[in-house]
């Protein structure tokens, strides 16, 4: 997700994109645990340029398009 309208207020001028991981730019760094597990990471993207054409959805949005994905997380169970 990336701002794409930085004058639009906070929710609006939000866009999606797929990106290339392989994309000069972009650093991964695994966020070990206290068992050296690494499921998750941090990802950098320092300039990186994405095609116009790896927009998802709507261009300025995202906001709409994440509150729909995040239905399906919000309906589970507690744990």
């Amino acid at each position: 997700i990336a701002r794409t309208d930085p004058d639009a207020p906070k929710h609006k001028g939000l866009s999606e994109f797929i990106v290339d991981m392989t994309s000069p730019g972009i650093t991964v760094k695994p966020i070990r645990d206290m068992t050296d597990d690494d499921h998750f990471c941090e990802i950098y993207f320092d300039d990186v340029r994405v095609p116009a054409q790896n927009l998802v959805g709507m261009e300025n949005n995202s906001f709409k398009q994440v509150m729909r994905q995040m239905e399906h997380e919000r309906g589970g169970i507690d744990r």
